[in-house]
């Protein structure tokens, strides 16, 4: 599944999912290309080089009128075409404060943070989408080894009272048992 935001934001579906649109598979796949879609699509996510991504920072934080220090080295192009693209847009006054906290925090900023926060959001929109958090916890492509801390993250939210009372709200049932398979799996 690919998440393209251009003129007008576009998810292209695979073969794979369109065969069977509504498997939990295909549900988390669809939860996480949309979360990708709203925060900036693949080439944000998957793409974009680090000068790349702190351009986009840059020229978000333009827009709301916010000069960001340059601490970390960024690609002035992107943020002038960020700039360009969003001129004369409103900005929400609640994201210039945050442009400024961003300012003012910029030398303690980490990107790979940043991209750690963006995987982690991809991973509890799969699990929200899908209505069953095992299809994550089964996927061994999306917790190799070194990602260990990833996968604690993700069981840690799924346990969760914020996750447990948004699958109520949505009307997902809510097993009380932990089937320690699923976890042991993951665990390697």
């Amino acid at each position: 599944m690919l998440a393209h935001v251009g003129t007008a934001p576009v998810l292209l579906v695979g073969k794979k999912i369109n065969a069977a649109p509504f498997s939990p598979q295909a549900r988390d796949a669809i939860g996480r290309a949309l979360l990708r879609l709203a925060t900036g699509g693949d080439h944000l996510h998957r793409h974009m080089s680090d000068p790349q991504l702190m351009g986009v920072l840059h020229g978000l934080a333009s827009c709301a009128s916010v000069e960001l220090d340059a601490v970390h080295p960024f690609d002035r192009g992107v943020a002038d075409a960020i700039l360009e693209a969003l001129s004369g847009a409103a900005v929400p006054v609640d994201f210039g404060e945050d442009a400024e906290t961003l300012g003012r925090n910029l030398d303690g900023f980490s990107i790979q943070q940043l991209r750690d926060v963006l995987r982690t959001a991809e991973d509890r929109a799969g699990a929200i989408a899908s209505g069953d958090p095992r299809v994550a916890l089964r996927d061994p492509g999306r917790f190799p080894t070194l990602s260990i801390r990833r996968a604690a993250g993700l069981i840690s939210y799924l346990v969760s009272e914020e996750h447990l009372a948004l699958r109520r709200l949505l009307g997902y049932h809510v097993e009380l048992e932990l089937d320690l398979n699923d976890v042991e799996e993951v665990a390697g």
